[in-house]
Formats: structure tokens, C-alpha cells, sequence
């Protein structure tokens, strides 16, 4: 029996790892495919995530200020996080959102795609200047910045900076208004439901 000869040795190697590749590409493919979906009226926690029942949604791809942070317009600080919370809400107008997505970040939340009215919301919040990009939606944001629309009226910090020097607020504060939050939109729309509106 002859012995294999060496040349096809690294040629293996190549296929097996190619064959690895293949398959990693293929699962990640596959568990991307697999997206969650989630529909109903959801509650406006902060200016990029939502409620819905007891499942947490984060708005994908963008990131807008803590209901705690402030801003300056025209050298007047005002609570832009509160703005960008009420922009979301109005947008939404109190409809059904449907939301899709496939991963979760670091808090458990759904990275999700949302839409409401026809308007998708994440887009629409870059677009109207109450959040910043992140990771998409450059040139909605470009555009929002170029025209003087929201947060970019005037001065802010990132929301991104603005949690790294604020983190003792975040840890105690931003829990707690959140959860409010959550409460009393919960309570409002159960009035809202009972009194047929």
C-alpha cells in the first residue's frame, strides 16, 4: 500500500475548515431566519424601548437619551429624554405596534424592528432627531442633523456618553422612573379600554 503523499494533507485541511465556515454561516443563517414577532399595544418605556405584556423590546440600530438626561435648546436645558419618550408615543398614537427580531441584548430585551401606523418606528426616531444612530440609519441621522430637527435644535451629549458619566443615576434613578413609566401607561390604557376609547 502506497503512503499518501503530503500536497493533500493541506488540501484536507482547507476543505474541513472551508466545511466549518459553511456550517457556521449556515446556523447563524438559519437562527437569523427565525425571527420573533410580537404585536399588541405597547407601553413607551423611554425613547427606544417598548413593553409589550411582560415581554421588553429595545429599538434596533439607534439609541435615544435617558428619561433623566437633559439637553440645552436655544440655552435653555430642557428633559430631551422625556421629549424623545413622548416623540416615540406620538408616533405610535396609542395604535398596535408589530415588532420583529431575532437577537436580544445584554438586558434581555428584543433588538427588534418596530412599526405602528405604517411608520417604522426606529427609522422615524433617527429621522426626527429624538435618537442618534446606532449601527443604522446614518443618513436619516445626517439628515436630521443637516436640518435641525430634535435633539440636534441644539447641544447634547450621546445617550451612549451621557450613561458612562452618569451610571450612579442609571443604577438607582432610570430603573425606577421606567418601571413608573410602565405603570402608569399600564393604568391609562385600562381606563382608556374601559371607558370605550
Amino acid at each position: 500500500m502506497r503512503a499518501r503523499s503530503g500536497p493533500s494533507r493541506p488540501l484536507e485541511y482547507a476543505v474541513a475548515a472551508a466545511f466549518l465556515i459553511a456550517v457556521s454561516l449556515l446556523a447563524a443563517a438559519l437562527a437569523r431566519i427565525s425571527n420573533e414577532t410580537n404585536s399588541g399595544i405597547a407601553t413607551v418605556v423611554d425613547g427606544d424601548s417598548l413593553r409589550m405584556g411582560d415581554k421588553r423590546i429595545r429599538l434596533e440600530g439607534i439609541d435615544a437619551p435617558e428619561l433623566s438626561q437633559t439637553c440645552f435648546s436655544g440655552g435653555v436645558e430642557v428633559n430631551c429624554g422625556r421629549q424623545a419618550r413622548d416623540h416615540l408615543r406620538a408616533l405610535i398614537g396609542g395604535q398596535r405596534v408589530v415588532c420583529e427580531g431575532w437577537q436580544t441584548d445584554k438586558y434581555g430585551r428584543l433588538l427588534a424592528r418596530c412599526t405602528a401606523r405604517s411608520i417604522e418606528l426606529n427609522a422615524a426616531m433617527v429621522r426626527d432627531g429624538w435618537a442618534v444612530a446606532y449601527g443604522d440609519f446614518d443618513m436619516l441621522q445626517a439628515e436630521a442633523q443637516a436640518e435641525r430637527r430634535g435633539l440636534w435644535q441644539g447641544d447634547f451629549e450621546t445617550p451612549r456618553e451621557w450613561r458612562r458619566k452618569h451610571a450612579d443615576i442609571m443604577e438607582e434613578g432610570e430603573q425606577h422612573a421606567a418601571s413608573l413609566t410602565v405603570l402608569l401607561d399600564t393604568v391609562r390604557q385600562r381606563i382608556a379600554s374601559w371607558l370605550g376609547f
